[in-house]
């Protein structure tokens, strides 16, 4: 399988007016692709892995692919690992996060 370039994934997510500005979704991004600028999300770097963290994490899943999917609704979260731990893998837990674990 060959690696497309990372900023061709860029455009296969898009932020929808659902986003309330949470942060989840920039606390849980490994390569901190995303940004959020008066309260919501406004940039996806081209850093972006396309791990979908952002998107499976979104609580009001406000993060969707540019492309079709077989259910857009669904969203996978593994059962034994926390958002906490997530953020604190990525280093991106802060003091004031109020994540339930």
């Amino acid at each position: 399988m060959s690696r497309m370039p990372a900023d061709a994934w860029q455009h296969l997510l898009r932020i929808t007016e659902g986003c309330v500005g949470c942060g989840i979704c920039e606390r849980v991004c490994p390569s901190f692709s995303i940004h959020m600028a008066d309260g919501k999300v406004v940039h996806i770097s081209g850093n972006c892995q396309t791990c979908l963290a952002c998107a499976h994490a979104c609580p009001q899943k406000a993060i969707r692919l540019t492309i079709p999917e077989v259910n857009p609704a669904a969203r996978y979260r593994n059962e034994h690992i926390s958002l906490g731990e997530i953020m604190e893998a990525n280093c991106q837990l802060s003091q004031e996060s109020e994540v339930v674990k």
